[in-house]
């Protein structure tokens, strides 16, 4: 029998209220069965015959509660990541349609805050002029120290890599 939404979107509430994502691979099932929609309300793809991929919501739909959902099991990764990396939990704020957690983290050019934002991730180096040197100019605000990653449309697993890829790269 086929589950309604709800029914699922309970059970992805509970899996990330209890910690244990690990992976896109852990929250794939749920979406599978689902009919893939056209245009920018698209949440999968199919890569590989027989192969469907949640994707993050782009800029449009992201304040779907469908959307919400697919944004939790990706801060949840995000933060997964950021733990094993030696981030410290800096700020913590309630909100709809999820929390919100900004972490301080060692990098090559200093300390910096990351704070995951469902299908983007924000991070501000204290040296600016540091972070230049560590991960260029393009996409850094040589100012500010702003480096955001966006990740709009991308499928959840990408995304994730992406987000490991370059933690490897800066974490000191």
């Amino acid at each position: 029998m086929r589950k309604t939404r709800r029914e699922i979107a309970r059970e992805v509430d509970e899996i990330l209220a209890s910690g244990n994502v690990r992976s896109a691979e852990d929250m794939r099932h749920y979406h599978v069965g689902h009919q893939p929609k056209r245009g920018h309300h698209a949440r999968r793809a199919v890569t590989k015959p027989g192969t469907i991929e949640t994707r993050l919501p782009d800029a449009a739909a992201a304040d779907t509660k469908k959307a919400a959902h697919v944004m939790k099991a990706f801060n949840a990764q995000v933060e997964s990541l950021l733990g094993r990396a030696g981030a410290k939990l800096d700020y913590e704020s309630k909100g709809e349609p999820f929390d919100h957690r900004r972490f301080l983290l060692d990098t090559k050019a200093g300390t910096a805050f990351v704070t995951p934002y469902g299908n983007w991730v924000a991070i501000r180096f204290n040296d600016p002029e540091a972070a230049i040197k560590l991960v260029g100019t393009f996409g850094l605000n040589t100012y500010s120290g702003k480096w955001n990653r966006h990740y709009f449309a991308w499928p959840i697993n990408e995304a994730t890599s992406d987000v490991a890829r370059w933690l490897e790269k800066i974490v000191a």
